[in-house]
């Protein structure tokens, strides 16, 4: 849409895709767009109106989620998890041209045997991304500060239910919520312990995060399964 929603167009179609297709846009240039086609990563770089198969396939399964960091938009991290518990978690260091399979190295943290749900960027460093998965032991939120080499639990003591969703406040990094099925969870220390958001958001999966500033106000707006979506000032936590 070109005019705030009164009017709509179709862009793009096809592919075997996942339930939902992973689509964003450039942190910087809002005429490029990406979106995860089944297997390969697309780009349109006039808003939309022609795209290219911007890369190789990238696994064997349908791509999920991707991050792209909004100060290094070079590194991306993509998510094959389409109804599997042994997803493909692939970098690019070049905006999606060419990645890199790091499968291994969650692995091998011992982080395996459990669905991805989301990968999410730091806002501020480049080398620094979140997955979420849909753990009902340990590693529901797991961060890595070296682009995908070493992985670590920050789940604290988060309920044992998939987390769906990460948000992390530009303005302070520490301040992490997790959408998970009981709600909202909110750490104000990294991810070492978490708080549970709960006046005026009812007991329900909370699956997806949109963060909107307004004339300086900063509200985290929070989509449920089934209740609605709910929105939280979070300058006061």
């Amino acid at each position: 849409s070109t005019d705030a929603g009164v009017t709509w167009s179709n862009i793009l179609s096809g592919g075997t895709n996942a339930w939902l297709v992973p689509y964003w846009q450039h942190p910087t240039d809002f005429n490029k767009i990406y979106a995860g086609v089944s297997r390969k990563i697309y780009r349109s770089t006039n808003r939309g109106s022609t795209w290219s198969a911007f890369s190789a396939n990238l696994t064997t399964g349908r791509i999920t989620s991707i991050a792209q960091s909004p100060v290094s938009p070079s590194k991306m991290m993509a998510v094959s998890s389409y109804y599997t518990t042994t997803p493909d978690i692939d970098i690019s260091s070049d905006e999606g041209a060419n990645w890199t399979d790091i499968t291994t190295n969650l692995t091998s943290a011992g982080f395996s045997g459990i669905s991805i749900q989301r990968v999410i960027a730091h806002p501020t460093d480049a080398n620094t991304f979140f997955i979420t998965r849909a753990s009902y032991s340990a590693g529901q939120v797991i961060r890595t500060t070296n682009f995908g080499t070493t992985w670590t639990d920050i789940s604290g003591n988060l309920p044992a239910v998939p987390v769906n969703d990460l948000f992390v406040d530009p303005a302070n990094t520490n301040h992490l919520y997790a959408g998970n099925d009981f709600g909202v969870y909110w750490s104000n220390n990294g991810g070492v312990t978490w708080t549970k958001l709960s006046n005026g958001m009812p007991f329900v999966p909370v699956l997806d995060f949109s963060f909107f500033n307004s004339g300086g106000i900063r509200f985290l707006r929070a989509a449920t399964h089934g209740r609605g979506v709910y929105e939280l000032s979070i300058d006061s936590p």
